[in-house]
């Protein structure tokens, strides 16, 4: 065999090799007793920035495995209920013989967290899917309000940036309240003495399947009565504001609330610069704008709920949201174009954009608890999408009046 040819042939070989999946199969088990966990919760992140890559759960056995790992570094995050999480660094390289890594892994039980979550005995609520957690006195006692118990709660972190919490991934967070979809609003207006339980579904129901965690807080026999709130954040100097108002009514299974949010933002005389060049048949060519604009929009979300609950066995609720937005946008400004280093005609540019949207939903739910490991549930939704936009661009030279560029259009559906 020539030296040329085995070296064509180790460039078509190597090519093969890179584009081979590489396979992680690892086993979860008992520190301790050595015995394999079941389910618990396998993700494997980007070492650089904390992305999600992979996210599954241990089998029966306690394996688990993940195909199609690229070459790279990554976190091994694993966690279940009443053991400490565990995170090891792992790097993925080509190997030179198989494209399987293969891993074991112990994790030690944790005290303190058995102490603080009840798992029921009756099979019904021994779910893979959810956890159930009660909050030491101590904590009731500290936190200022029901909302902040939530922030303590494993598999969830809090955004202060955007003031709400989110799942372990960065994704959304759904709370309930008996069952009952319910906002941060509703939170606040729960007495945090009335908490008996939180039940956190890592794998949230089919119903809020878009989510990445659930929340359900189950609460005992709240009080009759109404209560009424508000808040408004204001930045006056920028055009900024996002306003809430809040009022509930219970009546022995009946409860009536009404939330209404205004977002609004109206930012004037802003200024953009922007360059563009490029060669067109061996000349040098440059276009310049400059513009000075003004953007904008009111956002309003209403929303009325009644719900009618049996404690745990019984729930009714009819959601109506009517939501509609503005947004408008005028700029004005001028343009320069260049050849080869000449100044050509000056140029105005004006703009306008104008857009309503109007999306009202209507969420009935129903759900029946049959007997001790059976229930019944239906949801039926209603939406409804319009959006009118009108949007004009014109651009035209200074001395010559001429238009060089022009787009209109309008949109109603």
């Amino acid at each position: 065999m020539s030296r040329s040819f085995l070296i064509a042939l180790l460039l078509l070989i190597a090519p093969l090799r890179l584009l081979a999946q590489i396979e992680v199969r690892g086993q979860v088990e008992d520190a301790k007793t050595k015995e394999p966990i079941a389910l618990a919760s396998v993700t494997l992140v980007s070492e650089r920035d904390s992305t999600l890559v992979l996210r599954g759960a241990t089998d029966l056995q306690g394996g688990y495995l993940f195909s199609d790992v690229k070459v790279g570094r990554y976190l091994l995050r694993i966690s279940f209920l009443g053991y400490k999480p565990l995170e090891r660094r792992l790097r993925i390289v080509m190997p030179s013989q198989g494209f399987t890594v293969e891993l074991l892994d112990q994790l030690q039980q944790d005290s303190q967290v058995l102490e603080d979550v009840v798992v029921e005995a009756k099979a019904t609520h021994q779910r893979a899917d959810r956890r159930v957690i009660t909050f030491a006195r101590k904590d009731v006692q500290e936190a200022l309000h029901s909302y902040d118990l939530l922030k303590t709660l494993p598999s969830v972190s809090f955004d202060v940036m955007n003031d709400r919490l989110k799942g372990a991934m960065g994704g959304e967070v759904q709370l309930l309240i008996n069952g009952i979809r319910s906002t941060k609003t509703d939170v606040l207006m729960l007495p945090k003495e009335k908490i008996k339980r939180v039940e956190v579904y890592d794998i949230p129901p089919a119903r809020y399947r878009a989510v990445e965690c659930v929340i359900n807080i189950i609460v005992s026999g709240l009080d009759d009565g109404y209560i009424a709130g508000g808040s408004l954040k204001h930045a006056f100097t920028t055009g900024f504001g996002n306003d809430e108002a809040y009022a509930s009514l219970i009546s022995g299974r009946h409860k009536l609330s009404l939330e209404y949010t205004l977002n609004y933002r109206d930012y004037r005389d802003r200024e953009s610069l922007a360059q563009y060049s490029y060669s067109l048949n061996q000349q040098a060519l440059q276009l310049t704008y400059s513009d000075h604009d003004a953007f904008g929009y009111t956002t309003h979300s209403p929303a009325l709920k009644y719900a009618y609950v049996v404690d745990e066995r019984y729930l009714w609720e009819a959601r109506l949201q009517p939501r509609a937005e503005r947004r408008f946008s005028d700029n004005i400004g001028s343009g320069l174009y260049t050849v080869d280093g000449v100044a050509g005609e000056k140029l105005t540019t004006t703009g306008r954009d104008r857009t309503q949207q109007f999306n009202p939903s209507l969420d009935l739910y129903h759900w029946h608890k049959l007997g001790e490991k059976d229930e019944l549930s239906f949801n039926l939704v209603g939406t409804l999408f319009s959006t009118k936009r009108e949007t004009k661009t014109r651009e035209q030279g200074i001395t010559t009046g001429l238009t060089s560029y022009e787009d209109f259009m309008k949109l109603d559906i």
